[in-house]
Order: C-alpha cells, then sequence, then structure tokens
C-alpha cells in the first residue's frame, strides 16, 4: 500500500501547527501554483501544481465532502480486532502507545482518492467525509492487505554454494583503483565480505578468486552467515536467519517463518494479510479541483 500502514514504530519529530479556525475555500487560477497547507501534524509544506481548482483549509468542518480526485490529507490510527495499535501517523499516540520509532517522521499522508495510492478500504472510506471530520473504518483482508496466501511460503537452502572465481571489466575496475591491476595481486572491495586473488587481467577483463577463511562471518540479507567450506571453485555458505525477522530477497521482502538444520522458510505474504483492520481518520485537508 502507497501510504504508512505498511508497519508501525515509525516516527516523525514535528510539531502540531494549528491552522485558522475559520474554513474557506480559495479559488485559483489557471496552471497556478501554490503551497498547501501547514499540515495538522507537522509543519510540512507541499507545493502542488494544479490547472484551476480550489483549496479548502481550516479548523472544523469544511463545507466540500471529498470526492474522487480529491487530494486527502489524512491522519490515522489503525487497530488490530484486539485494540493492539498497528500504525498511526500521530506522534504523541505513537508515544503514548509505545510504537514510536526515531527512525519515523510523523506527519499525515497525502492521497488522491480513486487512483489506488492507498489501501481500498480507506481509499473508499473517506468518501463523503468533510475536513474536521474523524470516522471510524473498520477494514477486511479483502479491502486492505489482502487475504493470507499460504502458497506465498517459500523454502530456501541454509546451505548454499558460490562461485569463488568473479570478472570485473578492466574500465570498472581502473574507475575504482587507482593502481593498475597485476595477477596475483590481492586487493580488498568494502562490498565483498573477503579478500579476492586477482588471477588473470585482459584489455577488456580482471579476474577474481575469492578467498575466504573457513569460518568467516558476514552479513546477508538474512542475518548472520558463515563461511562452513571453500573447494577449489565453490564457497559453502551457512545462513543463520532469525525466525520472526523481515529479509530481503530476489523476490521481495519475507518473513523468516521457521528454520531447522538445512531450511527455513519465508513467508512473503504482507506482515497484516488476513487482518481485519480498525482505523480512526481524520481529514486534515482537501483539494478540490474545479470542474470535478
Amino acid at each position: 500500500m502507497a501510504s504508512k500502514t505498511k508497519g508501525k514504530g515509525k516516527t516523525n519529530t514535528k510539531k502540531t501547527t494549528s491552522k485558522s479556525k475559520t474554513a474557506k475555500t480559495i479559488e485559483l487560477s489557471q496552471t497556478a501554483f501554490i503551497i498547501l497547507i501547514v499540515l495538522a501534524a507537522g509543519g510540512l509544506y507541499m507545493v502542488y501544481t494544479l490547472s484551476k481548482g480550489s483549496v479548502e483549509s481550516g479548523r472544523g468542518l469544511g463545507k466540500n465532502a471529498v470526492a474522487v480526485n480529491d487530494v486527502v490529507v489524512l491522519n490515522f490510527v489503525s487497530r488490530l480486532s484486539n485494540g493492539s495499535i498497528v500504525d498511526t501517523t500521530i506522534e504523541q499516540v505513537a508515544i503514548d502507545e509505545n510504537i514510536y520509532s526515531m527512525d519515523y517522521e510523523y506527519s499525515p499522508i497525502i492521497f488522491t482518492v480513486g487512483k489506488n495510492q492507498i489501501i481500498a478500504g480507506i481509499d473508499s472510506g473517506v468518501i463523503g467525509l468533510r475536513e474536521g471530520e474523524t470516522k471510524k473504518i473498520t477494514v477486511p483482508p479483502e479491502a486492505g492487505f489482502g487475504e493470507y496466501n499460504e502458497q506465498l511460503i517459500q523454502p530456501a537452502l541454509k546451505i548454499y554454494p558460490i562461485d569463488r572465481y568473479s570478472e570485473m571489466p578492466l574500465i570498472q575496475f581502473q574507475s575504482v583503483v587507482s593502481d593498475p591491476p597485476q595477477a596475483g595481486e590481492t586487493i580488498v572491495d568494502v562490498n565483498v565480505p573477503w579478500p579476492m586473488e586477482i588471477v588473470n587481467v585482459t584489455d577488456e577483463l580482471v579476474s577474481f578468486l575469492y578467498t575466504p577463511g573457513e569460518g568467516a562471518f558476514f552479513e546477508t540479507s538474512v542475518g548472520l552467515a558463515i563461511v562452513v567450506n571453500v573447494s577449489e571453485d565453490k564457497i559453502w555458505i551457512m545462513e543463520n536467519p532469525v525466525d520472526g525477522s523481515v529479509v530481503s530477497t530476489q523476490l521481495g521482502s519475507a518473513i523468516v517463518k521457521t528454520h531447522n538444520e538445512t531450511m527455513f522458510l519465508l513467508d512473503y505474504n504482507h506482515p497484516l494479510a488476513g487482518k481485519t483492520l480498525h482505523y480512526e481518520v481524520t481529514v486534515e485537508g482537501v483539494v478540490k479541483l474545479a470542474g470535478e
């Protein structure tokens, strides 16, 4: 979903900025550039390029109801059916609920209604609301993050080989290493977890041999890994994933469900798949295009 409901514990350090007490509508000229409201949750300014339109702003209920194609500024709190909080755009709520994170900037989400920029339950649920209005919306899985799909659980090998030999275009090598490459030379690259021995140099390519030691530890996308064996042409890696951790793979993000000595299971379902979510949303601002 193109919003902040992907996870909890995200953060924003911005302070609340008050708005005018009187709701008003400002008509814009053709191809006008406007700065859209000082957002309620945070001193964040957005610049919109609009062809003839209007901006509704102010504290209290605005006169224009949210409709398809309107740009909406929205604060929300989302919870599971048991009442536990999932996510929020409001800093004080995050602090009170003990999910505050300094890595996240709390502020309202901004989306265009009807453009699939947010989950369907919220996209349709805000229609008809006015600025300043708060509403509770229950979002079932089919209108949220989808039903849970067992086919999205995939096994992965815990121990696997990688090739010891690699090549790099000479021009690329020369862009990062000032000295000319020489066969027999050992170099270190910060992006490679072990030394590399240059085994051959041509006018176009530099060939390397990875030279890790058995027992060497390094980080992978699923956590800490160890070199368990080195053969003439292969390096055997054993990964040690942490159950419940989120990892990045070539297929996308996944959650480690469980593992044993040889394999682990990766769950590619969204963490909120199959969950009914309960939102409390507040419309902080509305942009309406004239003629819509």
